[in-house]
């Protein structure tokens, strides 16, 4: 180890504190590593260099932990939309299955078009109301996606 660029032209292999490194009759610039350490231990590097590292892990652990309470939140919403939307077609389903239990037990399925057929403005307001229904079924499960989308 040498102390200046002159020293270093004379030497056959040496090498500066700023990293100027001379072999045959070539002298480089070399770059420093981290912790950088030649010729003596240069524990201040070695303690900037361990807090830079306990900086960005810290950092790191926040960012982590920032996106792991947003997707807790995101799982509480979307089990919270599941509920609603279970709740909102649970009624609609069940009344279905009873009608369709009704029709299957009372009448055969000629009987029920026919009744349907003779009065057909009950059927077409059973038709817009099951139509609301589909739609705000619908509009709940579009809720939903784009949730889990966001």
């Amino acid at each position: 180890m040498v102390d200046t660029e002159a020293e270093l032209r004379r030497e056959d292999a040496a090498i500066t504190q700023d990293l100027m490194s001379a072999g045959g009759r070539t002298v480089r610039k070399l770059r420093a590593p981290v912790p950088f350490l030649l010729g003596k231990v240069d524990t201040q590097g070695m303690l900037d260099s361990v807090e830079e590292s306990r900086r960005d892990a810290e950092v790191s652990l926040t960012e982590q932990q920032t996106a792991l309470e947003r997707l807790r939140g995101a799982e509480r919403d979307l089990r919270d939309a599941v509920a609603e939307l279970e709740r909102l077609t649970a009624p609609g389903l069940a009344a279905s299955l009873a009608e369709f239990d009704r029709i299957a037990q009372d009448r055969a399925p000629i009987e029920v078009i026919r009744a349907a057929r003779a009065d057909l403005p009950a059927t077409e307001e059973t038709i817009r109301e099951a139509t609301a229904e589909k739609g705000r079924i619908e509009g709940a499960l579009q809720g939903v996606r784009e949730h889990r989308r966001g």
